[in-house]
């Protein structure tokens, strides 16, 4: 793509990832999920749709969470704020079809978070169906197929290992 030619594939993909839970959240943390996992991706979809000529058509992939099919009471703002992004995919979907098509990819143990400790992220890795994380190459290969499927709108491909599901297993 050079400067100044039209945006026509927008990837969501800016994130926070940080502990809190119903009874003692706060006010600001809440907002500050909602602003990154919500409120950006609809502005810059709504930027994309204005400016995208009528010639081309878009796409944009929201990168959501396994979250959003497996809540974590340990994660509230995050949790709450990652549902919002997955409603807004499938509004997305409905509000700028036919020309821009808007998908998500549910991530589950790809990368670790900065406070944990790699040997606890493997463990964690280990518990999913597949007893493995995602690699960053897992989720592009996902995106990858989501530029090219010219027919798949609204959708949401979970690139978890079956994480979503794990926690039935582990009962």
């Amino acid at each position: 793509m050079k400067a100044g030619q039209p945006i026509t594939c927008l990837v969501n993909n800016a994130s926070i990832f940080e502990q809190d839970r119903a009874i003692n959240f706060a006010s600001n943390d809440f907002d500050r999920n909602m602003a990154i996992h919500a409120r950006a991706p609809a502005e810059l979809a709504a930027s994309m749709a204005k400016n995208l000529p009528d010639s081309l058509e878009g796409n944009i992939i929201n990168l959501l969470d396994q979250k959003s099919f497996n809540p974590d009471s340990s994660f509230f703002s995050y949790s709450i704020s990652k549902f919002a992004l997955l409603g807004l995919t499938q509004t997305l979907a409905v509000s700028l079809a036919p020309r821009i098509r808007v998908n998500g990819i549910a991530l589950g143990m790809t990368l670790p978070p900065p406070d944990m400790s790699q040997a606890r992220f493997t463990e964690l890795q280990r518990m999913t169906l597949l007893e493995r994380g995602a690699s960053p190459t897992d989720v592009a290969e996902a995106a990858s197929y989501l530029t090219r499927a010219n027919f798949v709108t609204g959708e949401v491909i979970a690139v978890d290992g079956g994480e979503r599901l794990s926690r039935s297993k582990h009962l």
